[in-house]
């Protein structure tokens, strides 16, 4: 399992200008926005989804949204995309559920980061576990994650 050690080790021996933050609680956007004492719309969550065909696919996006599966499914062309479980999270990127970094985890195909998240300076991302949070700019997350630049079909959290 990789964790803020190795996330820190990744960062170092990359030359990434980011912070890694020891929090209270980070396992949620919510409790990392409050931890760190920042908007929601600051954090940027990774969640991992996956198809019928049991291939992972990383999504990265704000933290005040919730990505739209079915439309995600159909604008990727992925069968019918489901929420991962506890073991694939920890399986497809090497990081517990709830500190999924963006960066530095095992998943480099199928990588996804929503184009919003290129509008702030920095973001608050996972950190390796749920005690830590990754500052961090989106373009670094881009480069470093290989992901390709999206607009991810969202809705504001709260909404149906």
């Amino acid at each position: 399992m990789l964790g803020p050690d190795d996330l820190r080790r990744y960062l170092q021996e990359r030359k990434i200008d980011a912070e890694l933050i020891p929090v209270a609680e980070g396992h949620t956007s919510g409790k990392a926005a409050g931890s760190l004492d920042i908007r929601l719309e600051e954090v940027a969550k990774t969640v991992v989804f996956v198809d019928r065909g049991g291939n992972p696919f990383l999504v990265i996006v704000g933290g005040a949204v919730r990505v739209r599966q079915n439309e995600l499914s159909r604008r990727l062309g992925a069968a019918k995309l489901r929420l991962a479980t506890v073991d694939e999270v920890l399986r497809f990127t090497g990081f517990p559920a709830g500190g999924v970094s963006p960066i530095a985890n095992l998943c480099r195909e199928r990588v996804y980061m929503d184009e919003l998240l290129m509008r702030m300076e920095h973001v608050y991302a996972g950190g390796g576990s749920d005690e830590y949070i990754l500052k961090i700019r989106p373009a670094d997350i881009l480069k470093e994650s290989g992901a390709r630049l999206i607009e991810v079909p969202v809705q504001p959290i709260g909404e149906s």
